[in-house]
């Protein structure tokens, strides 16, 4: 430095060119004192963040021992809670088990605590062990009546005895069949005793007598008196209370204490006068027809109790059986036509009966009647059910004759004091006739009502009857088989109520004819005719035939449908009228045309034989009136052609060999077109012979034949010797005819 500054001042003295030198060394001096600081405060930064690292060098140390002294608390924490779920595991195991282990649990439960778990576990397989017996007895697998073993005290298994009580206790699990049955015949002294509680209980176990109420209240109901009595209730009472014997085991050594009660319960349903009655009746209903033997009817009537009934409800009973009778007869179709017949197989022998038994079945067999309104109902019954299968609509005599027999009776009957099987009949009757699937069921659980006896049964396949009514209804038939056949079937339909007017029967109301047949006449209108040359639908129009039956008609290739065979009538008669018309037209036309021909002759005034020449030129082949007489007036394949040219061969011809030689050529023209095969043989005769008359007549009215006698009936035509006769003649000549 010294050496600098001596420089410096040497300098000073040196010419101003060195002091530039000196200024540049102060320079560098002043930058290596400033970094000279800048390094020095870096080294004061370093110096303090190596303190800084030593104390969080310390601090990472003493947080590392901390983690570590936790993970140890917790893998013993761990060890802790497996070994609590170990021991739990096996307790929860030996619970389902029936076994209290409590290994690794021994200080957290207490020895009273244990003790009481050891018990209710008990209980539970106790419980568990008589629930199995019992799902076994119930299911049938086991005869033996679910009991407890021994008991630890606890509350499933006090309940539990008492459920499947032995010995002299009271059963509970059987007792609701007694509880059912009193609700059958006497719930309002039933309501009485669940009124209190435990009263129902103390009843059931006492051994006193039958509460008076309760037989009050059974009678009242077996007797009618009462309005909430069930239909079968003392069937369904008397049913429940001998379940309840049987399976308490009543009868046994040791019966339980309710087996009391029961007893008492089926001695008031069995020995009480009106309850056995009302009882027995529901036994007639519940009986199934198809097991209906002579034995069977015979227990009905006997062992009632004596001097207990009175002749009104004995009668009651006989009328009842006799009810079952007919309805099981009137269910089975095949059981013949006769009910006397039918119901002497399941009576027994009058020597097999008492004498107050025989006066019972003397009573049965008097309530039927041969010709009585029942009588004659069930008998249009067998025959609606047994009805052929039918083909056409039609009205079989046997049919016919049975409901208009049975109708004939219907009004002298009062329906309001009608028998109870006039009614079921006359129900099923005229379901039957409506083509409804009715049946009556095999047995009833409870007296039934007509409506109940009687079931209609939609969708099942249709009966005979039904197809009947169908055929009808679609018209199957022919001519005046099917008119007659719809018109009496129509009027039965109408004495049973339903409308003629209406499907299937489409009759009119007044006159009973199908509506259709009315309608035809309308076709004879002129104006429908001529509307008829050009709408080829007009005559659907007329008979008021819809577009898809119109459609069917023009398919079919017979005439079956009636209301199709009045659809080609008209159309063959319209048919007809256009021939006869157009033949008509073409004399008038020919006859004009000769007229003015002539008016011409006479005006060239040419002589005979100029005539004669133009006669013959006429005449010959080719010429233009001789085309024209034999294409338009004679033309070979048409009635008239053939008539006229039959006149023209020969002489004089009887109508009816006219008419003969027409039809003929129209039954030609009926196979051509296939009308032939719309028509059944006797109608396409009869309508041809019908167009041929026409034809003879327009022929012998129009002035071209001459008529031999009556001229309103002639006995013979021919065709005047001229012009038109000379062509035909020759034509049939140059034919070879």
């Amino acid at each position: 430095m010294l050496v600098v500054c001596a420089l410096v001042g040497e300098a000073r003295a040196e010419p101003s060119a060195q002091t530039s030198a000196c200024v540049h060394v102060e320079e560098e001096l002043a930058a290596a004192r400033l970094e000279l600081e800048r390094v020095t405060t870096a080294l004061r930064t370093a110096e303090t963040r190596a303190a800084a690292a030593d104390a969080l060098r310390v601090e990472i140390e003493r947080a590392t021992r901390a983690l570590e002294e936790r993970e140890a608390a917790a893998r013993s924490c761990e060890a802790a809670r497996n070994d609590l779920c170990t021991a739990a595991r096996r307790f929860a195991e030996g619970i389902a088990a029936g076994q209290v282990e409590t290994t690794g649990l021994r200080e957290c439960l207490d020895p009273a605590d244990r003790q009481a778990l050891v018990a209710r576990l008990s209980g539970w397989s106790n419980a568990s062990s008589t629930l199995g017996d019992f799902v076994a007895y119930a299911t049938g697998e086991s005869d033996r009546i679910p009991s407890l073993g021994p008991s630890s005290g606890s509350m499933l298994e006090r309940r539990l005895a008492r459920l499947f009580a032995t010995g002299n206790g009271t059963p509970l699990v059987f007792r609701r069949l007694l509880v059912e049955a009193m609700e059958q015949v006497a719930p309002r002294a039933l309501a009485t005793l669940k009124a209190k509680p435990g009263q129902l209980d103390r009843w059931f176990s006492s051994d006193a007598p039958l509460d008076d109420a309760i037989v009050q209240e059974a009678h009242e109901g077996a007797a009618g008196k009462s309005d909430g009595f069930p239909r079968g209730a003392l069937a369904k009472a008397l049913g429940l209370v001998d379940a309840y014997r049987i399976v308490a085991r009543c009868d046994g050594p040791s019966p339980a204490r309710a087996c009391h009660r029961a007893r008492q319960l089926a001695q008031m349903l069995e020995s009480s006068g009106p309850l056995v009655l009302r009882r027995r009746m529901q036994d007639v209903w519940a009986t199934e027809c198809s097991s209906l033997t002579d034995t069977v009817v015979h227990g009905w009537l006997t062992d009632l109790p004596k001097g207990e009934l009175p002749e009104a409800q004995v009668e009651a009973l006989v009328q009842t059986v006799h009810a079952k009778l007919v309805t099981c007869f009137l269910r089975d179709s095949a059981a013949g036509s006769s009910f006397s017949a039918w119901v002497a197989t399941k009576l027994p022998a009058p020597k097999d009966l008492t004498a107050s038994t025989l006066a019972r079945f003397v009573e049965l067999e008097r309530l039927w009647q041969p010709g009585s309104p029942t009588d004659r109902c069930v008998r249009a019954v067998r025959t609606l059910q047994t009805l052929p299968a039918p083909s056409e609509c039609s009205a079989p005599s046997a049919l016919v004759a049975s409901v208009e027999d049975w109708l004939a009776a219907v009004p002298a009957v009062d329906r309001s004091k009608a028998s109870f099987e006039l009614g079921v009949c006359d129900r099923l009757a005229r379901a039957l006739f409506r083509g409804e699937n009715a049946s009556i069921p095999d047995h009833f659980p409870a007296p039934p009502t007509i409506e109940d006896a009687v079931r209609l049964t939609p969708g099942a396949p249709p009966s005979n009857m039904q197809q009947l009514r169908a055929f009808c209804r679609d018209r199957v038939g022919q001519g005046e088989a099917f008119v007659t056949a719809l018109r009496t079937l129509g009027r039965l339909g109408k004495a049973l109520g339903e409308s003629p007017a209406l499907p299937p029967w489409n009759l009119d109301a007044t006159t009973l004819l199908p509506i259709e047949l009315g309608r035809i006449g309308r076709s004879e209108d002129v104006s429908v005719w001529l509307r008829s040359l050009l709408d080829e639908d007009a005559a659907c129009s007329v008979l008021e035939l819809g577009s898809e039956r119109c459609r069917v008609c023009r398919e079919r290739s017979d005439e079956s449908l009636y209301d199709c065979g009045l659809l080609q009538g008209v159309r063959t008669s319209w048919a007809t009228r256009t021939r006869s018309s157009v033949l008509s037209l073409s004399l008038l036309a020919g006859f004009g045309g000769l007229l003015v021909w002539g008016v011409r002759l006479r005006r060239a005034e040419i002589g005979v034989e100029g005539v004669r020449a133009a006669l013959e030129r006429a005449e010959s082949e080719g010429s233009p009136l001789r085309v024209w007489v034999e294409s338009e007036i004679a033309e070979p394949t048409s009635p008239g052609g053939a008539v006229l040219r039959t006149l023209a061969a020969g002489g004089v011809e009887r109508p009816h060999e006219l008419r003969r030689i027409a039809a003929r050529v129209f039954r030609d023209q009926f196979a051509a077109t296939g009308v032939a095969r719309t028509l059944s043989p006797g109608e396409a005769d009869r309508r041809a012979e019908e167009a041929a008359g026409v034809v003879v007549r327009t022929l012998g009215e129009s002035g071209l034949l001459r008529a031999h006698g009556d001229p309103t009936e002639p006995e013979g035509y021919e065709l005047p010797d001229g012009i038109i006769r000379r062509i035909l003649r020759s034509s049939a000549s140059s034919s070879g005819v």
